[in-house]
């Protein structure tokens, strides 16, 4: 038995080709992302609680840069990646702002670039250490140094 060779599809099939898939990535996916990030916020804002985090690192995450956040919970550290970094995100790298995070689900979190924290009672009643806030008031000096 024979096999039939492939037909190459036309410059028109192409196109059509084409637009059906874009059609099914902008009403399948798109909607998918659209809601899952709005209930992200919506869970975050119904159980807000109110902390401070410190702005670890801006990272790749896919297909974005999201700002690495470092926060503690009843003495557990967390670090997540919350947001996109902000513009000049390397002024305000190690440096403390207010975040918001989701009672139900701790690691849900946003951050607040507009609000920095540098009041030292604070940052140690949220569970960072002195060494922690030490450094981050120091300019900051790359770890392989």
């Amino acid at each position: 038995m024979t096999e039939k060779p492939i037909e190459k599809l036309t410059p028109k099939e192409e196109l059509i080709r084409g637009i059906v898939v874009l059609s099914l990535f902008i009403v399948v996916v798109f909607p998918i992302l659209y809601f899952t990030s709005g209930s992200y916020n919506k869970e975050i804002d119904e159980n807000k609680v109110v902390s401070i985090g410190k702005f670890s690192y801006c990272g790749n995450s896919g297909k974005t840069y999201s700002a690495f956040i470092v926060y503690y919970i009843d003495n557990k550290k967390y670090k997540e990646a919350c947001d996109v970094c902000p513009d000049n995100y390397e002024d305000m790298l190690k440096k403390f702002y207010v975040i918001n995070y989701s009672s139900l689900d701790p690691e849900k979190v946003r951050v607040d670039f507009t609000k920095r924290v540098t009041d030292t009672v604070a940052l140690r009643r949220e569970g960072f250490s002195q060494n922690e806030i030490k450094r981050s008031l120091k300019p900051w000096v790359p770890d392989s140094q």
